[in-house]
């Protein structure tokens, strides 16, 4: 009995899951597990308060069980909230299976009471056999590195102190300490998929190999220690690859040893799949966009770009100019061409084109909406300005100041506010400048 309590106790301390100064809040369905979890935790001189959900998908077991619940904190002198749920009227309402419900209704009210006493975290019963059915299912579904390593210790403010021990190790613990539990018949029906790994599919792999479950553990813990070398290395690397926030060297990114699994941890949590990256992989030229629900991916001249697609498709998210050539922000085209001057050269006098120094000019440029602050030296003037008063002293309306377009060298100066006038220190001295740079703007 000592040597589970003491191999849990050990296991929050290594993960840092609680401490004694604050209260946690423990599911207890009045199964096995979650009766040994609340037993255990108060055993180790944690402050516990129980939640118990009576789903009242089993007629008078349901029932049975929050008697059995409610008695059994009143035992250990711990407070206990509980709540009914009429879950077969909000799985029909929300389109979703009768398990689905119960995990959305319970994580709810366990997270309601969380907050309403203060809690530091909500402790659930998941062991060592719960993690071997997880693994084995993401595994089933087709999974990656890290649906190899089940279950995390924690995740937000759910906490699993059992991971480390199997449910025989807690069965022998409830019988040592003399502790009695109600069993979940659905438990014993194969009528859904975790159900039919435990009552099915594991016991047949155990007959090729007793220690089946622990060599799955084995392998999980092994993947997390590769885990963690992958982790770093992809930090190092995203550091080495990082030009600026969300801008990256695309050079770089394709000489790394797995540029597919770098692009994966950097863009699978913003909702890009495996088919884009492969896509992005055998990109060459141009510019190209590949969109998920809230992020694009912009590739152009070797360099990729993370944007906000809401921003991207409104034209105010900011545009690297990694050289000459075409770029496109919202509907605006614009282009980017130096050119010798020579004695014939004539200065654009048109809105839509800035001409100026090219030798005081290196790329990368930006190209980006206006923002609070900015302020340049218009042509022809001394001092600078705000760019704001100067839009209001030319009449620019609201919606034109705010969707205002400036050209920017990597400083953040501003080279030309796009349709009106170039920044006086980048103008163009056709007696004395070798080099022009012309930037043109049109509707796309």
């Amino acid at each position: 009995m000592q040597n589970i309590v003491c191999c849990i106790e050990e296991y929050i301390r290594k993960h840092n899951l609680m401490n004694k100064r604050e209260t946690y809040l423990t599911g207890l369905s009045g199964g096995a597990d979650s009766i040994a979890l609340t037993c255990i935790l108060q055993q180790l001189g944690y402050h516990i308060q129980a939640a118990h959900c009576n789903f009242q998908l089993r007629d008078s077991e349901s029932n049975r069980d929050e008697d059995f619940c409610r008695q059994f904190a009143e035992k250990l002198n711990i407070p206990i909230h509980i709540i009914r749920f009429d879950t077969a009227n909000y799985a029909l309402s929300h389109k979703v299976s009768i398990e689905m419900a119960a995990r959305d209704l319970r994580y709810r009210f366990f997270e309601q009471m969380r907050k309403e006493i203060n809690a530091g975290g909500i402790c659930v019963a998941h062991h060592e056999d719960d993690q071997v059915e997880t693994i084995l299912l993401h595994l089933a579904r087709g999974t990656g590195l890290d649906g190899l390593l089940g279950m995390k210790p924690q995740n937000g403010f759910i906490l699993r102190p059992l991971l480390p021990v199997s449910r025989h190790d807690l069965l022998d613990y409830l019988k040592q300490i003399g502790q009695n539990y109600v069993t979940d018949s659905s438990n014993l029906i194969a009528d859904v998929q975790r159900n039919k790994l435990r009552l099915n599919v594991i016991p047949l792999l155990e007959n090729i190999n007793t220690s089946f479950k622990k060599h799955v553990i084995r392998m999980s813990r092994h993947l997390e220690e590769a885990g963690r070398v992958i982790d770093n290395t992809f930090k190092r690397d995203r550091e080495d690859c990082l030009l600026r926030p969300e801008t990256y060297d695309w050079y770089k990114i394709k000489q790394l040893a797995s540029p597919s699994l770098f692009l994966w941890k950097l863009l699978s949590d913003k909702g890009f799949n495996r088919n884009q990256i492969t896509e992005m992989l055998n990109y060459h030229e141009g510019t190209s966009t590949w969109y998920s629900a809230d992020y694009v991916i912009v590739i152009s001249r070797n360099v990729l770009q993370v944007l906000n697609r809401t921003e991207w498709e409104t034209g105010i998210s900011p545009i690297d100019v990694s050289g000459e050539g075409q770029y496109e922000v919202g509907n605006k085209l614009f282009r980017f061409e130096k050119y010798n001057v020579t004695p014939d050269f004539n200065i654009p006098k048109i809105k839509e084109t800035a001409c100026v120094n090219g030798e005081k000019i290196s790329f990368p440029l930006m190209i980006r909406r206006v923002k609070a602050g900015d302020h340049f030296t218009p042509f022809g003037m001394k001092g600078t300005k705000l760019v704001s008063n100067y839009l209001k002293d030319i009449k620019c309306n609201p919606k034109q100041r705010r969707e205002q377009l400036v050209i920017t060298d990597m400083d953040g100066h501003i080279i030309w506010l796009a349709g009106h006038r170039i920044d006086d220190r980048y103008r163009l001295n056709i007696d004395t400048d070798h080099t022009a740079l012309i930037i043109k703007y049109s509707d796309t």
